[in-house]
C-alpha cells in the first residue's frame, strides 16, 4: 500500500504512562524511557501547533515509509505515483523547503485526525525580536502561502482554506 494512515494522536494518558515509566526506571533504562517520552511529547506539541511534517521514517525490507504528524504515511519509493500538487501550486511554493510528505495530498486535520485538510502549517522559525515561533503555511489547492506568522494566524489561514478550497469541514 503506497499511502495510508497510522493512529498517531498523542493523549495526555499516553504521556503520563511514559512519564511514570521514566520515573520508575533505573540507570541507563531511565535515559531510554526519557527518549520514548520525548518522542511522544514532541509529537503532541507539533500536533497542537498544527504542524504537518515528516516526523518518522519506518524502514522495512520493502522500503521506507515516511509518516506525517497527522498519521498520513507514504511509501518513499512510490511518491511519484501519489496525488501530487498541481504544477501551478508547485511553482508557487517552490521557494519553500518542503519535505516529501508535505508535497503529497491526503493529510488529515490535526484538530480531529479524521477530516481531510488541504492547507498545512509546514514550517516555523524562532524570532527573537518577538520572543516566539513564527509559522508558515500553504494551501495545497490554490497555492497561497503565508510566511512567518503567529501560530494563531497560520491556523486561521488553514481553517479558511479548508472552507474555501475543499478540505472536509463541518
Amino acid at each position: 500500500m503506497p499511502i495510508g494512515y497510522k493512529e498517531v494522536q498523542v493523549t495526555d494518558k499516553l504521556l503520563d504512562k511514559y512519564e511514570m515509566e521514566k520515573e520508575l526506571a533505573q540507570g541507563w533504562a531511565k535515559y531510554a524511557k526519557f527518549k520514548s517520552w520525548l518522542h511522544y511529547a514532541n509529537l503532541k506539541r507539533w500536533q497542537g501547533q498544527g504542524h504537518h511534517v515528516q516526523y518518522l521514517t519506518i524502514s522495512s525490507a520493502s522500503g521506507d515509509q515516511i509518516v506525517c504528524t497527522c498519521g498520513l504515511f507514504i511509501e518513499e519509493n512510490e511518491v511519484g505515483d501519489l496525488e501530487a500538487l498541481s504544477p501551478d501550486v508547485q511553482l508557487r511554493i517552490s521557494d519553500l523547503n518542503l519535505d516529501q510528505i508535505q508535497r503529497v495530498k491526503g493529510h488529515r486535520s490535526l484538530d480531529d485526525f479524521k477530516n481531510s485538510t488541504v492547507a498545512l502549517i509546514v514550517d516555523f522559525v524562532w524570532e527573537p525580536k518577538v520572543g516566539d515561533y513564527l509559522w508558515s503555511a500553504i494551501c495545497q489547492e490554490c497555492g497561497e502561502i503565508v510566511v512567518e506568522r503567529a501560530n494563531s494566524e497560520a491556523k486561521s489561514f488553514v481553517a479558511g482554506h479548508n472552507i474555501s478550497c475543499g478540505g472536509d469541514h463541518e
